[in-house]
């Protein structure tokens, strides 16, 4: 097993001479100071997990200078508590693709971005989207189906907000979640599909619910006293 712990680096052949989707660790951070955003430049590149662990000041920006794709194995994604702010991929030149069916958990307080494009697998694939965390979670890339299908779950406490042209097929289920919609938070326990033309996506409701109006007794009437 290889583990990886960068700074500021150029991710390459260098760091990991092979490909290795089952054992293969990307780690970064390890507690210690970073006095500011590490940018890492991610060749292509196949992995089982990606972790981001304590820092202190800042947290890591995952892109690349040319167009990549960074394939992920059902070890998914992890911020532990205590890790900064983290951004992976860009709409140009990093994608991640999905190696497998994995979750992508958010356990820190920090915000964690995935920029680029984000497809499934050669079989059927479940994203799920889990954290235990108070950061806010953005998946502005689009979701999108590889060779079979795409479907996203939803569990825990943590928000997630997808914002991107998704067109995957698969189901969206959220369970036991809490879910945003705008700015109103809500805790739901169903089965939808996530419209790909939507600019603004919640596991809550296809639409956000009509409130109903207030009506005011007779007794609270607005209307101006009659003059004497």
């Amino acid at each position: 097993m290889e583990c990886w712990r960068a700074y500021v680096v150029e991710w390459s052949a260098d760091i990991a001479t092979t490909n290795d989707i089952t054992t293969n660790i990307a780690q970064f951070g390890n507690g210690g100071t970073l006095p500011s955003g590490a940018t890492v430049n991610v060749a292509a590149q196949s992995i089982n997990s990606l972790i981001f662990a304590a820092t202190t000041t800042a947290g890591y920006t995952l892109t690349n200078t040319a167009a990549s794709t960074l394939t992920i194995g059902s070890g998914g994604i992890t911020m532990n508590s205590g890790a900064q702010a983290a951004t992976i991929g860009d709409p140009i030149n990093l994608s991640l693709a999905l190696g497998a069916s994995q979750t992508w958990a958010n356990n820190s307080s920090s915000a964690l971005t995935i920029a680029g494009s984000v497809t499934g697998g050669a079989t059927a694939t479940t994203l799920t989207l889990n954290g235990t965390g108070a950061g806010i979670n953005t998946i502005s890339g689009a979701l999108a189906n590889g060779t079979a299908g795409l479907a996203v779950t939803k569990t825990g406490v943590d928000t997630w907000i997808l914002t991107g042209a998704n067109t995957y097929t698969g189901a969206t289920t959220s369970t036991a979640a809490l879910c945003r919609w705008g700015t109103e938070l809500r805790a739901v326990s169903q089965v939808l599909r996530l419209w790909p033309w939507a600019e603004a996506l919640s596991p809550c409701s296809a639409t956000p619910r009509a409130r109903p109006r207030r009506r005011w007794p007779a007794s609270r009437s607005m209307r101006a006293p009659r003059p004497s």
